[in-house]
C-alpha cells in the first residue's frame, strides 16, 4: 500500500568494494586490481563526494560496502539514505550496525551531532586508508576502544607505512 522509492543501476560486474578487499584479504586478489584500479577507485569516490557535497548533500555511511564497481574498477556510491533522516535517527542505526558496518562511520555522528562533508572526509580517509596500506583500518574484533579513543581523545590508525615507506618521488596522503 506504500510506495517504496528506490533506484535500479546497471549490473556492476566487480560487485562492491567490500567484496574485492575480502578476496584480497584472502590471497585471492582479482588480476585488474591494480594500484591504478586503487587509485580510480579513490578518484571516483572524492569526485562523486565533491558533487555530492556542492549539492549540499552528505552520504554519512561511505564504507567499502556501499561502493560499488563497474568493469573498469569505477565506483558508484550507494546507500544514501543516511543523509535524507534527523541526525538522532542516522546516531540510533548506526549504533544499532553490526561492527563492522561502522569501522568507517566518524566519530561526531555517534555523538549525534550533523552530517558534514568532514564526516564524509574522515570516511573516506579510512577508505584511501584501507587502499594504499592493503589492510583495515581498524580490527573489527578490537574496534570498540578503538573507537572509544577516537571518540574522546582523537586517535586514528597508524600511519607509520606512509611515514617509512615515503621518497621524494612518492604522493603521501595524510590521514587526519
Amino acid at each position: 500500500e506504500q510506495n517504496f522509492p528506490m533506484f535500479i543501476t546497471k549490473y556492476l560486474i566487480n560487485d562492491s568494494l567490500e567484496k574485492v578487499l575480502e578476496k584480497q584479504y584472502q590471497g585471492e586478489s582479482p588480476s585488474k586490481f591494480t594500484n591504478t584500479a586503487k587509485y580510480i577507485i579513490l578518484l571516483g569516490t572524492a569526485l562523486g563526494l565533491k558533487y555530492l557535497h556542492s549539492q549540499k548533500l552528505f552520504h554519512g555511511y561511505l564504507k567499502p560496502s556501499n561502493i560499488l564497481l563497474d568493469k573498469n574498477y569505477y565506483p558508484i556510491i550507494t546507500d544514501f539514505y543516511a543523509s535524507s533522516i534527523p541526525k538522532l535517527q542516522v546516531s540510533q542505526i548506526i549504533n544499532n550496525s553490526p561492527i563492522k558496518s561502522i569501522l568507517y562511520t566518524a566519530p561526531e555522528i555517534f555523538k549525534g551531532e550533523d552530517l558534514t562533508e568532514k564526516s564524509d572526509s574522515y570516511s573516506f580517509s579510512l577508505l584511501a586508508y584501507e587502499l594504499l596500506v592493503g589492510q583495515r583500518p581498524y580490527d573489527e574484533y578490537k574496534s570498540i576502544p578503538l573507537f572509544q579513543n577516537a571518540l574522546t581523545k582523537g586517535e586514528r590508525p597508524e600511519i607509520s607505512y606512509f611515514q617509512d615507506n615515503v621518497n621524494n618521488n612518492d604522493i603521501v596522503i595524510q590521514i587526519v
